[in-house]
């Protein structure tokens, strides 16, 4: 069941925020609420013109659009990436939703990797650790390669906390860490 967004809230604290991944979102299930958003300019949005695309991305991991049913809805979205951006940054309600960390592991670096190889990181067998703080991975997509985090200062501690554990396990292997508006969307 997809989480609803409550009716009316003034408070982005009051904003869903589901515990932990709900995996990726195929792009059919968000392209009649992308059309209708690209049907207006996005100086009319109003907070209800997006609750519902929120609370659809809301802990997802990414978009997908790899089958041919999931691409125009990835693509309608990708298309309003500027604008979305845009009111990611003016309304936190939204941003909190939506903004990801992402981090990702270079599958040509690490004691794994050979010259002109390509292996994924070998994984801590338990992460995070039971006693810990950190949210369970949430992996995004199917490479062992890219994971997604909360933008909040705990996703961050965690994004870096998981970083740590991964270098520690793969001497060598150089990660990196996006910070993104939009969910990424793979093709």
């Amino acid at each position: 069941m997809e989480p609803k967004v409550p009716e009316p809230y003034e408070d982005h604290d009051k904003c869903i925020h589901p515990a932990g991944s709900r995996g990726m979102l195929p792009g059919r299930e968000i392209q009649a609420m992308c059309e209708a958003l690209a049907a207006k300019r996005p100086e009319e949005w109003a907070r209800e013109d997006l609750e519902p695309l929120a609370s659809a991305l809301a802990g997802r991991t990414a978009i997908d659009g790899r089958a041919p049913e999931d691409r125009a809805g990835a693509l309608a979205l990708d298309a309003l990436a500027e604008p979305l951006d845009q009111f990611a940054q003016a309304h936190q309600w939204y941003r909190k939703l939506v903004d990801p960390v992402y981090v990702f592991a270079d599958p040509s670096t690490g004691h794994t990797a050979g010259a002109g190889q390509l292996r994924r990181p070998a994984l801590p067998p338990l992460y995070p650790p039971p006693s810990g703080p950190h949210p369970p991975l949430a992996p995004a997509g199917d490479s062992g390669l890219l994971w997604r985090f909360d933008h909040d200062e705990a996703g961050r501690d965690a994004a870096f906390h998981f970083i740590g554990a991964l270098q520690a396990l793969n001497p060598g292997l150089v990660c990196g860490v996006l910070t993104c508006p939009q969910l990424c969307t793979f093709y």
